[in-house]
């Protein structure tokens, strides 16, 4: 009996060494998780673990004053930021992007979808990019605020607002997104352009006077004279032309949706009939213009302004491409659902509207665009490097003249100006206008220019993405 109590203690007495043991040591390891640099000295390991979880009581208080003093700042930036889950539910956002986004239904409390919020896609496609990715990512968009939720007290809201988004991955899939109000400089851009349009509207009497003058005393001069009329009159046409261009680009940022008589057309018609028209220049250069893609190819569009598209852009690659080049145009049919993973920007409510797109690439076998020049190819007047400059002024004075089918609604060039038979530079050619001038017609057609370097030929590839179906009706057109 004795040993059987003996026996019974002995192991009781173990299994507590043991069980002291193990508590101990997982005093030891909370010890060093909770990292006490302070307290390295020789106490009991329960007072050393009271003064752990004192000291890191102490830092949870200066983390969330300091994590309070930083939302602070936010609420007090002169940028909207807003930040929301992995299900894309709105959980922060300081006062500016209250402001900006117009938020009147959400609560910081009660975290909700952040379309049910903001009704912007956009927003929506540049938190998912940010998110699928993990790169910091950076749009800018027109925020239409007739698609959100606007109090009737403020019925003087301007009914669209230009927005700059900057979102970058947070952990746990979360997503930060800094926004711009970019309103003011839109509108400063919009009082430049409307400047060089009454400018421009203000030469075209003028230059049209010198050029009837010119031609009048042209015949009363010396023949040893008349090359010198030459070069006042060519002078004076490129001249026109660049006043034209201006004029078309302000027409057509007035409202070019109203410029639009939309039709089915073929538009591999279209591109073959502009390389009849440019190869007069082509041949200049041994430049060989060269369609690959489906034929026949129906788009639903403007055929004078998807007509005056192609022309400036083949003009660009056939001026800057080497002699003896090729210019290849190529054209395919995309669905819309395969534009979801690539980092072409397409407006959300065309995406809606049409199911299918049409893509259209230009590839030349030049020298490319800089990349400093890339984001700023598309805009009024920009030059690129040198070496897509032109310089070869007889070349431009030499030229045949281009004719392109002019319609009543469209903006025409001041090609017409010329007398038939006579040289004229190319629609947009010496401007620095043709490019500003693409965007604006493609945008009117709700879709999509871009240019980059084509990969295999190192040329300039300039890319259009067009939808294919019918334009939405006139009241869901969005208003400018």
């Amino acid at each position: 009996m004795l040993l059987a109590f003996l026996t019974g203690f002995a192991i009781g007495i173990l299994c507590l060494l043991v069980y002291h043991w193990r508590f101990d040591r997982k005093l030891r390891s909370l010890i060093q998780d909770l990292k006490p640099d302070a307290l390295q000295v020789a106490l009991p390991l329960t007072s050393r673990l009271t003064g752990a979880i004192n000291l890191h009581k102490q830092r949870s208080v200066e983390l969330e004053h300091a994590l309070e003093t930083q939302k602070h700042i936010l609420h007090q930036a002169p940028v909207g930021y807003l930040q929301v889950d992995a299900e894309d539910r709105l959980v922060w956002c300081n006062a500016e992007a209250y402001q900006l986004l117009q938020i009147h239904t959400w609560a910081a409390t009660k975290p909700r979808l952040l379309l049910e919020v903001v009704r912007s896609y956009e927003l929506d496609q540049l938190i998912a990019q940010a998110r699928q990715t993990q790169q910091p990512t950076t749009h800018e968009w027109n925020l239409h605020l007739s698609h959100l939720a606007i109090a009737p007290s403020t019925p003087a809201l301007t009914p669209i607002v230009r927005l700059r988004g900057r979102a970058f991955p947070l952990a746990n899939q979360q997503v930060g997104v800094f926004l711009e109000d970019r309103q003011e400089v839109l509108q400063l851009q919009q009082h430049r352009d409307r400047a060089f349009s009454d400018l421009a509207h203000e030469f075209k009497t003028p230059l049209t006077s010198i050029r009837l003058v010119m031609e009048t005393i042209q015949n009363r001069l010396d023949p040893a004279l008349h090359h010198w009329a030459d070069r006042v009159i060519q002078e004076v046409i490129r001249m026109s032309t660049l006043v034209q261009d201006l004029l078309d680009l302000s027409q057509l940022e007035r409202g070019a949706g109203t410029c639009l008589q939309c039709i089915t057309l073929d538009l591999a018609d279209l591109i073959h009939s502009v390389c009849h028209n440019l190869d007069p220049l082509a041949q200049t250069r041994q430049i060989q213009l060269e369609y690959q893609g489906p034929a026949p190819l129906m788009l639903w569009g403007d055929y004078s302004g998807l007509y005056r598209v192609m022309t400036n852009l083949l003009d660009n690659s056939i001026r800057y491409s080497p002699l003896a080049g090729t210019v290849v145009i190529q054209t395919q049919i995309r669905a819309a659902t395969a534009f979801s993973t690539d980092t072409i920007p397409l407006p959300a409510p065309a995406i809606a509207r049409s199911p299918t797109w049409v893509q259209i690439d230009v590839i030349d076998s030049g020298q490319g665009f800089a990349d400093g020049d890339l984001p700023r190819i598309f805009e009024r007047f920009y030059r690129a490097d040198p070496s897509r400059t032109r310089t070869d002024r007889t070349r431009e004075l030499d030229q045949p003249p281009l004719v392109h089918p002019a319609s009543p609604s469209w903006p025409t060039t001041e090609t017409q100006l010329a007398a038939p038979g006579e040289a004229q530079p190319a629609i947009g050619g010496s401007s620095g206008l043709g490019l500003a001038i693409v965007r604006q017609i493609v945008e009117a057609h709700q879709g999509v220019v871009r240019a980059s370097n084509h990969p295999q030929t190192g040329g300039a590839w300039l890319q259009v993405f067009l939808p294919q179906s019918p334009p939405a009706p006139p009241s869901l057109n969005r208003r400018q």
